[in-house]
C-alpha cells in the first residue's frame, strides 16, 4: 500500500498545481472581461474555466513558434502556481473570521470528497487505457519530445482539436503521465462540483448533494475522470457557460456573453461535437427568461465560440483540406485519406449505423441498456426518466431551459450522428439538475422518501458497476491499490512495450526520431515518435502490398528524419486478427515484405515481442 501512496503523492502536487495556476490567470482575465461577475455565484467557474483557456492558448503559442520544453512549461507552472496559491491564502484569510467557516469547509470536504474516493484511487495508477496511450499522452509526448505542435500526416488523430491535451502538457512536463491522470480527474470533478453549485443554488444545498451523489456514482462519469477521457472536460467548459448565462443580468452589458462566447469555444476545442450544443445555446437565448439576452448576445456566443475553436479548424484545413478531418470525408474530402480511411473511422466511432426510422427509435428508447453504445457510455435505466421529469415538472424555467437542450441534443446526436453516448458527455451531466427539481416540487414526505429510495438505488448500482468495470478495464488495478502490485511492475504488465520505452528514453539522444510498426500506442516514449492509427494506411500494409516496397520504405524513412523503427509483434497481430489491417494473414507470404525490410535494419534491443531497431546509413 505504501508504494502507491508515494507514488502519486507528486502527480497530486502537480495537478493541483495546474488548477491553481489556472484559477490566477483566470481570475484576473474575468477582472478584466466582468469586473461585476465577480460577486456571482458562477464566477469561481467561469474564472477556472478562463484559466484554463489560458493554459491552452500558452501552449498553443509556445508550440507553434517552436518553444515547448519542459523546462519552460514547468516554470511557467510554477509561478502560476504560486500566484493562485498566494490568491487562495488570501481569501481564505478574509473569509476565516466568518463563524462556522472552518467548520463548513470540514464538512464540504468529506461531503464531497468521499464520494470520490474510488474514482481518485484508480485514477493515480499509471495509464494503461488504450485511448490515452495512443493520443490523449501520445500527442503531448510528441509536442514535448519536438518542441512544436507537428502534425503527422500518418496519424488521423492529430485532426482532433486538442484543447484537453495541451491542458495535460504542462502536467507531464512536470509528474509524467500519472501527473496528467490525475490532473484529467481533477477536470473532471470540476464538472460535477459545478453541476452541485447549480443544483444547489435553484434547490437548496440537499437537492444539490443529491444531483453531486447521484453523477459521480454512475459509471460514464467514472470512466470518463479515470481513464483519462476528454469529453468531460468540454462539458466543464459548457457547463460554465450555462452557469455564466443564468448569471447574466440586464445591467451587464455585453460583457458576460463575452464569457460564455470564450467558455463556448474552449468546449468546442475539445471536442468539435460541441458545436452542436452551442449551435443550440445560441438559437434558444433570445428566449431564454430572466437574463433577457437579445439576439446580438447570440451572435456574440457563436461568433467568439467559433473564433476561440478556429485554431483546430485551420490547422486541420492546412494539412488535410478539411476543417473537420477526419469527420465528414464524404462531404469535404480529406489529403492523404481514401474511402477506405473513412470506413474504418466511420465503424469505430459509432457514426456507421442504421439509420431507418425503427432503428433510431429503438436506439433513443434504449438508452442506459448494455447494447453497445460505447466503453463508458451506459448509464442507469433512470437517467432518462429523470431528464424527462425534471423538464415536464420542474418549477425553474431556466433549469427547464437547460434539460431541454440536453434532450435536443441526445435526439439530434443519437438520430443522426453517432450511438457513443459519451460524446454527449455534458447532456448526460446535466440530468441530475431534473431529480434536483424533482426533490424541490414535491415536498410531502412521502414522495421525498420515495425519490430518495430512488437515489439510492441509481447510486448503489452505479457505484457497484463503476467499482467492477474499473477494475475490469485496468486489469486489476486494485492489486496495486492494497499492495499486491507494484506501480511499475503492474506498468510492465500491463504495455508490453514498457521496457522498450525506458531503453529508449534512457539510451537516444533527443534527436532520435522512431517510426512504430504494428502499433498506434506511442505514451511513456519520451522521443519523438511517430505511429499510425487503425484507421489510417499502416507502413506494414504498404510492405506487404508491394515486394519492391522494402527498399523504398528504408528510403523514405531517412529522407523524413526518422534513426529507428520500433516493432510491436503482439499488437501487430491483435489487429490483424481483430481487423486484417496489414493484410498478410489473407495471403500466401504476407509477411516476406515486413521479414525483408527488417532485415535491412540494425537489431537494438527486444522485450515481450517489441523490437527497437536502428535504421543504418545509406
Amino acid at each position: 500500500m505504501s508504494v502507491w501512496i508515494f507514488s502519486w503523492a507528486t502527480a497530486l502536487v502537480v495537478a493541483i498545481a495546474v488548477v491553481s495556476a489556472a484559477w490566477a490567470a483566470g481570475c484576473r482575465l474575468l477582472e478584466l472581461i466582468w469586473p461585476r461577475g465577480r460577486e456571482r455565484v458562477s464566477a469561481p467557474y467561469a474564472a477556472l474555466g478562463l484559466g484554463f483557456g489560458s493554459i491552452v492558448a500558452t501552449v498553443f503559442v509556445l508550440g507553434s513558434a517552436g518553444w515547448l520544453s519542459r523546462p519552460l512549461l514547468v516554470g511557467l507552472l510554477l509561478l502560476g502556481a504560486t500566484v493562485g496559491l498566494l490568491d487562495t491564502l488570501r481569501i481564505l484569510r478574509d473569509r476565516a473570521g466568518v463563524p462556522g467557516f472552518w467548520h463548513k469547509c470540514g464538512l464540504e470536504a468529506i461531503v464531497l470528497g468521499v464520494p470520490a474516493v474510488l474514482g481518485f484511487a484508480y485514477a493515480t495508477l499509471p495509464p494503461v487505457f488504450y485511448d490515452a496511450l495512443v493520443y490523449h499522452l501520445g500527442l503531448p509526448n510528441l509536442y514535448l519530445a519536438s518542441g512544436s505542435l507537428i502534425y503527422p500526416d500518418t496519424f488521423s488523430l492529430a485532426g482532433y482539436p486538442q484543447n484537453a491535451e495541451l491542458i495535460f502538457t504542462p502536467a507531464l512536463a512536470a509528474a509524467g503521465e500519472v501527473g496528467v491522470r490525475v490532473t484529467g480527474f481533477l477536470l473532471t470533478w470540476a464538472s460535477a462540483l459545478l453541476l452541485r453549485r447549480l443544483a444547489a443554488e435553484r434547490f437548496g444545498e440537499v437537492a444539490g448533494n443529491l444531483a453531486y451523489l447521484l453523477v459521480v456514482s454512475q459509471w460514464f462519469f467514472t470512466f470518463q475522470a479515470v481513464f483519462l477521457k476528454v469529453d468531460l472536460v468540454g462539458a466543464f467548459f459548457l457547463l460554465a457557460a450555462f452557469a455564466v448565462i443564468l448569471d447574466a443580468g440586464e445591467a451587464d452589458g455585453s460583457r458576460p456573453w463575452v464569457v460564455v462566447g470564450l467558455l463556448a469555444g474552449l468546449a468546442v476545442g475539445v471536442k468539435f461535437a460541441n458545436l452542436v450544443p452551442v449551435g443550440l445555446v445560441a438559437i434558444s437565448l433570445p428566449w431564454l427568461p430572466g437574463s433577457r439576452p437579445r439576439w446580438r448576445h447570440a451572435l456574440i456566443v457563436l461568433g467568439l465560440a467559433l473564433v476561440v475553436g478556429s485554431p483546430w479548424l485551420i490547422r486541420n484545413t492546412i494539412h488535410r483540406g478539411n476543417p473537420f478531418f477526419p469527420a465528414f470525408y464524404e462531404q469535404l474530402g480529406g489529403r492523404g485519406w481514401d474511402e477506405d480511411n473513412a470506413a474504418r473511422m466511420r465503424a469505430e466511432t459509432g457514426m456507421s449505423v442504421d439509420r431507418s426510422v425503427a432503428a433510431r427509435a429503438q436506439r433513443f428508447a434504449t438508452i442506459g441498456w448494455r447494447t453497445g453504445y460505447g466503453s463508458g457510455g451506459e448509464v442507469s435505466r433512470a437517467w432518462i426518466p429523470l431528464l424527462l421529469a425534471g423538464l415536464a415538472l420542474s418549477k425553474r424555467r431556466e433549469v427547464r431551459w437547460l434539460l431541454a437542450l440536453a434532450v435536443v441534443n441526445l435526439l439530434l446526436g443519437l438520430l443522426f450522428f453517432t450511438v457513443y453516448l459519451r460524446i454527449y458527455a455534458w447532456a448526460l451531466l446535466v440530468v441530475p439538475l431534473g431529480a434536483a427539481a424533482l426533490w424541490d416540487r414535491f415536498r410531502h414526505v412521502t414522495a421525498r422518501v420515495a425519490l430518495g429510495l430512488i437515489t439510492a438505488w441509481v447510486v448503489v448500482t452505479g457505484y457497484i458497476t463503476s467499482a467492477t468495470a474499473c477494475d475490469l478495464i485496468s486489469g486489476g488495478g486494485s492489486r496495486v491499490i492494497f499492495g499486491k502490485l507494484t506501480p511499475d511492475d503492474y506498468l510492465v504488465e500491463r504495455i508490453s512495450y514498457t521496457p522498450i520505452a525506458r531503453y529508449i528514453n534512457e539510451n537516444l539522444g533527443p534527436e532520435a526520431r522512431i517510426r512504430v510498426l504494428g502499433s498506434a500506442r506511442t505514451a511513456y516514449i519520451h522521443r519523438v515518435c511517430i505511429a499510425s492509427y487503425v484507421w489510417d494506411d499502416p507502413l506494414a500494409a504498404e510492405l506487404v502490398d508491394d515486394d519492391s516496397a522494402a527498399r523504398a520504405a528504408m528510403r523514405s524513412l531517412r529522407e523524413q528524419g526518422f534513426t529507428h523503427v520500433l516493432l510491436d509483434t503482439g499488437e501487430m497481430e491483435r489487429l490483424e486478427r481483430s481487423q486484417g489491417l496489414f493484410g498478410y494473414s489473407q495471403r500466401e507470404g504476407g509477411r516476406d515484405g515486413i521479414d525483408r525490410f527488417l532485415r535491412g535494419l540494425t537489431s537494438l534491443v527486444a522485450a515481450n515481442g517489441v523490437y527497437l531497431f536502428e535504421i543504418p546509413d545509406d
